[in-house]
């Protein structure tokens, strides 16, 4: 019988324990917290709390009002998460007091704390973070009530956008500027252009301004360029192209209004309806629309000539499509237009207005005269080139325009138009 030794039998489990080497407190750098070997490296001192992640001792942000919090005025503060936070209660019944038990709290009008126990009002050295109403910059306490893209700026409290678009002097409307301008000029400030000194004659910098049929533009280094719109097709205006006044336009002014048309010192503009039926009058305005009905204007050279080819107002079917010569356009012009009564659930046919219409049908069909299409319509081609919306001649569109853009009709050119506009993509 085996004698119990006290010995594991095969040899390979040692009786006696490894020594174990002691523990070595670790507070290298730490004034408090946890030593790692179940001591601490210090106390903070009164008013103070230990940041237990880095052993630092730094003041108490809650100022020792723990969990029982305390009264500012009216309103309750509470210890969340190690900050101070107020809670909004109301004057009257509805203020800060004792709730009874554990913790001052709203609607208890005033009561006192216990004796002995904690204090009603808060420390003088407390600071509640404020944050009403902002979304960014100081919280009153050092910190931060959160932050703004990194092309905005903070300004009371709300993020800005600078906005320098087409302005190269001026507000940035966030506190900021735009750019200076060069010596001898200064800036407009409601365009955000600089005017120029003597040797730019006044003329604006970038954006430029007309003189008669003449573009003045004032370029760095305090150079007056000049260009001459009598031998171009059109006149002196706003070319929305490169957002800036040039030749080969129609005369139209700056959309936005921020950028005026004529040079200091020019004359008035007086309208060129010479000789012209239509179009623009080389002014802003447009001179009378002598067109017949179903003729389009020639914008250029301010002519009449058929829009529709062929087509009349009374229009035509191909199918279930209806095409008819419309009016469109800013000068009052007529384009073959085209209308897809299937995609609307109708057919196209002869309405009892004596016309070719969409039908739905319900409606009465009547037998019209027995007109084909003219050949324009099927051999129409699209009419875009250089534009990049407005209709297109042959019923449809050359495209549209951005959401926050309108449509200039006769030049199919997209553009921005004032704030209290409303245009038409």
């Amino acid at each position: 019988m085996a004698t119990n030794t006290g010995v594991e039998p095969a040899g390979k489990v040692p009786q006696m324990c490894v020594a174990v080497p002691p523990c070595k407190p670790a507070c290298d750098g730490k004034a408090c917290g946890s030593d790692g070997c179940g001591g601490t490296c210090g106390a903070c001192k009164a008013g103070d709390v230990c940041v237990f992640a880095t052993g630092k001792c730094v003041v108490d942000p809650c100022a020792g009002i723990g969990v029982a919090g305390c009264c500012q005025g009216d309103d309750r503060v509470q210890c969340v998460g190690g900050k101070p936070a107020k809670d909004t209660c109301g004057s009257g019944e509805a203020a800060c007091g004792w709730d009874g038990t554990a913790a001052f709290v709203c609607g208890k009008a005033g009561a006192e704390g216990p004796m002995g126990g904690p204090a009603k009002a808060c420390p003088a050295k407390l600071c509640v973070p404020n944050c009403k109403g902002k979304v960014c910059g100081d919280d009153g306490c050092g910190g931060v009530c959160g932050s703004c893209a990194a092309s905005q700026k903070c300004i009371a409290g709300s993020c800005c956008q600078p906005d320098c678009t087409n302005k190269n002097c001026g507000s940035d409307g966030c506190g900021g500027s735009c750019g200076s301008c060069p010596n001898g000029q200064t800036c407009s400030q409601g365009a955000g252009v600089c005017m120029g000194g003597d040797a730019c004659q006044g003329a604006p910098y970038g954006v430029g301004c007309c003189f008669g049929q003449t573009v003045k533009r004032c370029a760095k280094p305090m150079t007056l360029q000049t260009e001459d719109c009598s031998n171009s097709e059109g006149v002196c205006g706003w070319d929305a192209k490169f957002n800036r006044y040039g030749c080969g336009t129609q005369g139209g002014k700056d959309p936005s209004g921020k950028a005026p048309m004529l040079c200091a010192g020019a004359p008035a503009c007086v309208p060129q309806c010479a000789g012209k039926s239509c179009g623009p009058d080389g002014c802003g305005g447009t001179c009378e629309n002598l067109c017949p009905q179903g003729a389009v204007c020639n914008a250029k050279t301010g002519t009449c000539v058929d829009g529709c080819n062929g087509l009349t107002m009374d229009g035509c079917c191909e199918g279930d499509k209806l095409f008819f010569c419309g009016q469109a356009g800013k000068f009052g012009s007529y384009t073959m237009q085209s209308i897809d009564c299937a995609k609307k659930g109708m057919g196209c046919g002869w309405s009892v207005l004596g016309k070719h219409a969409c039908l739905p049908a319900t409606a009465t069909w009547l037998a019209g005269p027995d007109e084909k299409c003219p050949a324009a319509v099927s051999e129409c081609k699209p009419q875009c080139d250089g534009k990049s919306c407005g209709l297109d001649g042959c019923g449809g569109t050359c495209g549209t325009c951005k959401y926050f853009e309108a449509c200039e009709e006769w030049s199919g050119t997209c553009y921005v138009p004032p704030a209290d506009c409303k245009g038409n993509s």
